[in-house]
């Protein structure tokens, strides 16, 4: 089982599990002369890299942890530049000033490899923050652009909502910004027009920020 060949000499063995191997001739003398060999299969290495997230606020650290079958192995991690950042450790806490791959590799007595690699994305407080606001809303029903919808990353949160008039007067308010304005004050159609919103929110940091512009009713 394994082999290329049987009666061969120089057979090449291919087993996958620990195989012992017999080989035998007739002497000159008529006699069977045989010996033994054994070929011992090893578990593969596997080698994964583990993080609490792939993302991480500037200025923060992250724990990067190996996981791999064979912990006595070598393991080196490397940087994409080839810095070697620590060899032997099974977890490493990294520091990225931009968003940067790191590399870890294994090698085990045999010889054998495996390799892994995670990319931590570093976010800059709300600098990286990606929010969508409309500047025109039309709530006449057709399924466009009927409602104020806020479509946000990179933020810890969106806390408040306020919506004014050309005259200051609040037309509408909230603090749950899953629910979406309609266009509409206290159940009336407000007319078309030039509208003023006010956001409030929390950055990733936790640092808070707000947000001001205008919103245009058309119908």
């Amino acid at each position: 089982v394994g082999l290329s060949c049987v009666d061969c000499l120089d057979p090449v063995a291919s087993p996958y599990v620990t195989t012992t191997y017999t080989v035998s001739t007739f002497s000159c003398l008529g006699t069977v002369a045989q010996t033994t060999l054994t070929v011992y299969v090893e578990e593969a290495p596997t080698l994964a890299i583990e993080s609490e997230d792939i993302r991480v606020i500037l200025g923060d650290s992250i724990l990067l942890e190996a996981f791999t079958n064979q912990f006595d192995a070598s393991l080196v991690w490397t940087t994409a530049e080839g810095e070697t950042l620590c060899e032997g450790c099974e977890e490493i806490f990294v520091k990225p000033t931009e968003t940067t791959s790191y590399y870890l590799a294994l090698e085990n007595e045999y010889g054998c490899r495996a390799e892994s690699e995670i990319t931590i994305k570093v976010q800059d407080a709300c600098s990286n923050g990606d929010l969508q606001i409309p500047n025109i809303i039309s709530p006449n029903g057709d399924g466009h652009n009927d409602f104020f919808v806020i479509q946000h990353e990179g933020f810890r949160s969106l806390n408040l909502l306020r919506i004014y008039n050309r005259w200051g007067e609040l037309v509408y308010d909230t603090d749950d910004l899953t629910k979406y304005w309609d266009g509409r004050f206290r159940g009336t159609d407000l007319n078309p027009g030039v509208y003023v919103y006010y956001l409030e929110g929390v950055c990733l940091d936790g640092e808070d920020f707000t947000r001001t512009g205008n919103v245009t009713i058309l119908k």
